[in-house]
């Protein structure tokens, strides 16, 4: 029916008119035709409103189809229904901004002369003198770094120009490190694959636990062991213990080795008061 009534009063080429206009002879009226799905603000009638000073006077909906005698169907969402209504305002000029545009934009800002050949003087007594500054207050901050996974060291540095001034989402997007929380990451775009590492955590509690030779096992868990709340009560030296060993495997679980999460989750419910055979699981999963 709507669209019908929206054809009608379209022009046509052919005619050169409306069929509204060709059948009647009269100019269609159109200022009642608005935007569907418009935001609109409908009035509630003096007899049906609550004569108080905090009664609603409107009501929030959103336009969703055309009656006759120049009524509209509008949805209200907090009633969760339809009504037909000439008494109402319509929003059809509310756009939503495009969430990509900067949030602000220089325009006003003083623009400096970057050139390389007319500043170069200046710059170089600009960098002299913020060095010999370094070297006098002894300002200078050296941080070793592993090469990949063997035991050489190498010097790392990365000189940032002005980065206090760099904003997130307009002068850059991503941040590039070769680890994260002591997880190195191997990341290879044109392969298009993501590896992480965590041996370094590893071979730590490994070593903190006195766990380096023990002998490994195919799976986190013995699928045919019973596992029983100690009946009972374990030293506090034990508890912490044990607790110890939940804690660190569980950050390991969800670092990067999901396979042992249902193993780990499963003993960490005996963590208030552990048995020798839960301690027995725990050393499975090391």
């Amino acid at each position: 029916m709507l669209r019908n009534l929206n054809l009608n009063r379209t022009y046509n080429s052919i005619i050169d008119k409306t069929p509204f206009e060709a059948l009647t002879n009269k100019k269609p009226f159109i200022s009642y035709i608005k935007i569907l799905g418009s935001l609109v603000y409908t009035l509630v009638l003096k007899e049906t409103r609550e004569y108080n000073k905090l009664s609603e006077k409107g009501n929030k909906g959103i336009l969703i189809g055309f009656e006759l005698a120049n009524n509209f169907l509008i949805y209200l969402p907090i009633k969760n229904k339809v009504i037909s209504t000439k008494n109402l305002i319509i929003k059809e000029d509310l756009r939503k901004v495009n969430s990509t545009l900067a949030s602000y934009t220089y325009i006003t800002s003083k623009i400096e002369n970057n050139s390389p050949k007319e500043n170069s003087s200046d710059k170089s007594k600009a960098e002299a003198k913020e060095i010999k500054t370094l070297e006098s207050n002894n300002a200078w901050e050296l941080a070793y770094k592993l090469k990949d996974f063997s035991d050489h060291y190498k010097f790392k540095a990365r000189f940032v120009a002005k980065g206090f001034k760099q904003l997130y989402g307009i002068d850059y997007i991503n941040t590039f490190a070769a680890d994260y929380l002591g997880i190195d990451i191997d990341y290879k775009p044109k392969e298009g694959t993501l590896k992480l590492y965590i041996a370094k955590y590893i071979n730590k509690i490994l070593n903190k636990f006195g766990f380096s030779n023990l002998n490994p096992s195919k799976t986190p868990i013995d699928s045919n062991i019973k596992l029983e709340p100690n009946k009972e009560q374990a030293s506090p030296a034990a508890i912490k213990y044990f607790q110890q060993l939940i804690g660190s495997l569980l950050y390991l679980a969800l670092a990067c080795r999901p396979d042992i999460i249902y193993a780990t989750i499963k003993l960490a419910r005996f963590a208030s008061n552990p048995s020798e055979l839960h301690l027995s699981a725990v050393k499975r999963i090391f």
